[in-house]
């Protein structure tokens, strides 16, 4: 065998390691939110088809100039088992970019189970997902003001950092393929630079969120932060 046949071959056991063989169906959570914005956009662009989970209908029209056959929308509750079934039904894989909310009352421990639970149910293997810059593990190397917005954080938001501390506990127990990038301020801006990840501490302040966008969708068929918490930052 050539040693470009034996490249191809791997490449495609690595894909049916991590989604069955057929990658082509994502379900989005968390569209509505700064982070999550362009996801819809950059998933159709690389030709995957989405499912994307709405609380309010009201923001359908949010989605009017993706309404073809590669969309599927669902008006649902993340908070639902029910409805994350509905959602995750026939998809490959899941992104989650739900983003802060300050009375959050378990919400992202909820649905972070939520999800995991369903995944098992339906045999999904891949799961991608954002979280605040401020989480901790014991493992971090954070500089001086890194640090000291990381400490405001826990301070001023506890029941929300304590919240997404539960949902990267139950992510870090759970067998599946996961990923959860740690991130700065989002902001929303045309030029978008390099995006730089580090496993122990971010050196930068802020990510464009069409960057992020086509990062997340790239990261579906990849390895290589599998059951990892990197930071990640332009």
């Amino acid at each position: 065998m050539v040693p470009e046949q034996a490249e191809l071959t791997n490449q495609q056991r690595r894909v049916s390691l991590l989604v069955g063989g057929k990658m082509n169906t994502i379900a989005l959570i968390g569209v509505n939110g700064k982070a999550g914005r362009f996801l819809v956009k950059e998933a159709l662009i690389k030709k995957y088809k989405v499912k994307v989970l709405v609380r309010d209908s009201r923001n359908l029209k949010y989605f009017m100039n993706y309404l073809h056959e590669n969309v599927e929308i669902i008006v649902g509750d993340a908070k639902s088992k029910k409805d994350i079934e509905i959602l995750l039904k026939g998809c490959n894989a899941v992104i989650n970019t739900v983003g802060h909310l300050k009375n959050c009352d378990g919400f992202y421990g909820n649905i972070t189970k939520n999800i995991i639970d369903v995944m098992k149910e339906l045999d999904i293997k891949r799961y991608i997902s954002v979280t605040s810059g401020a989480l901790k593990k014991d493992t971090d190397n954070r500089g001086f003001f890194h640090s000291l917005a990381s400490t405001f954080m826990y301070k001023k938001y506890a029941l929300m950092m304590s919240d997404k501390e539960e949902a990267a506990s139950i992510l870090e127990k759970s067998e599946i393929n996961w990923s959860l990038y740690r991130l700065p301020k989002i902001v929303e801006e045309t030029k978008a630079k390099e995006i730089k990840l580090n496993y122990f501490t971010m050196e930068g302040l802020k990510i464009n969120n069409r960057n992020l966008a086509k990062f997340l969708i790239n990261q579906i068929e990849s390895n290589e932060h599998f059951q990892k918490m990197p930071f990640i930052w332009e």
